[in-house]
């Protein structure tokens, strides 16, 4: 399968990804042959792009790194949760371990953790679907930084719940188009003690899970807030967390702004070690999630296009693609190259608009 956008699918292709919804409820099933019908509504939910099966690319896997099945309990728990606290109740600890423990056994059993694909999500559907990426990738970090379980339980509780003091400030700010004034700025800033309340309200949640909520907006080199800790100051958890936080953000579509591609979110990440990040917590993250997920559509500095379809784990910046067109031509026999074994060959763009035929 290849990861298109939107705009370029055509009617009659095949889903080769299925789509949730918020609820954790599949919208559409892997197979789904895509019907006018159905791209209108993904539009109206302004989902950008999908996998669509091609048999060019049959054997490209995309696999998630946890079940969907406790992917959509997760989803579902954490909406439950922020619809718990709107409505001035408690939340249910018992239920947050189950999902975060079932986060954390998936992870646990997979020999070598690799993120590999691009998350599908509604504009709409972002704060749940974040907040179990967030939680994801924050225990994969974990468990490459050795925690045992106990640990990972408590980091995965407060990734999950990293932003549930947003449910404390107004929607029309959290959700408004365009820059925040100062004022409302200093209102979204709150979010970070709101979280911390809130968690804290709970005492068979862990305070550690608590200081994450608080310092996730931290920055390695003081910049952050609500207190402008800088290096050791921020608990290491919420250091690991600020780092899922960042790259999940950068790759989801905002009121205010576009997503950016894999790469540049990874780079992004790689780039402000030592400054906004811990450098050694980043080369952690760096050596599990792939700058250039499989099914992306890339150009090499040879002008030939292709689709990445494996990865070197041991390098991940050089995967191995399959070249299907040669200049501006598709190719008779697609072939592909290994950027490990082939080190003059670059990849040079990443066009997630590019049409295929």
């Amino acid at each position: 399968m290849r990861l298109v956008d939107l705009d370029f699918v055509r009617e009659g292709e095949i889903l080769g990804k299925p789509i949730y919804s918020a609820e954790g409820k599949i919208l559409l099933g892997e197979g789904v042959v895509l019907t006018e019908e159905y791209l209108d509504r993904l539009r109206e939910m302004e989902i950008s792009s999908v996998y669509v099966a091609d048999e060019r690319f049959a054997d490209v896997e995309i696999n998630d790194v946890v079940n969907p099945l406790n992917r959509m309990e997760a989803i579902k728990a954490t909406r439950e949760a922020i619809e718990q606290i709107k409505e001035g109740k408690n939340l249910i600890p018992a239920k947050m371990n189950k999902v975060v423990n079932s986060l954390v056994d998936d992870l646990l059993s997979n020999e070598r953790i690799l993120v590999n694909m691009v998350d599908i999500k509604s504009l709409h559907d972002y704060t749940f679907n974040h907040s179990v990426n967030v939680a994801t990738l924050s225990i994969i970090i974990g468990i490459s930084l050795g925690y045992d379980q106990v640990k990972l339980r408590n980091l995965g509780v407060g990734a999950l719940l990293h932003d549930i003091g947003k449910t404390r400030v107004p929607s029309e700010i959290l959700h408004k188009k365009g820059s925040l004034t100062p004022e409302e700025f200093e209102e979204v800033k709150k979010h970070c003690e709101h979280g911390l309340d809130i968690i804290r309200e709970n005492r068979e949640l862990s305070i550690l899970s608590a200081h994450i909520a608080y310092q996730h907006h931290e920055r390695y080199d003081g910049s952050g807030y609500p207190r402008g800790l800088q290096g050791e100051e921020i608990t290491e958890m919420a250091r690991i967390v600020s780092i899922a936080h960042v790259y999940d953000a950068l790759m989801s579509d905002r009121p205010y702004r576009k997503r950016v591609l894999p790469h540049q979110a990874w780079e992004y990440i790689m780039t402000y070690a030592y400054i906004q990040f811990d450098h050694q917590i980043v080369s952690h993250f760096l050596k599990h999630v792939a700058p250039y997920p499989n099914g992306s559509i890339v150009q090499l500095n040879t002008k030939e296009k292709a689709v990445v379809v494996s990865q070197n784990i041991d390098c991940l910046l050089r995967p191995v693609v399959r070249v299907y067109e040669c200049q501006g031509k598709p190719v008779s026999r697609p072939f592909h190259y290994d950027l490990v074994i082939n080190p003059t060959i670059l990849i040079e763009e990443v066009a997630p608009r590019l049409k295929i035929d």
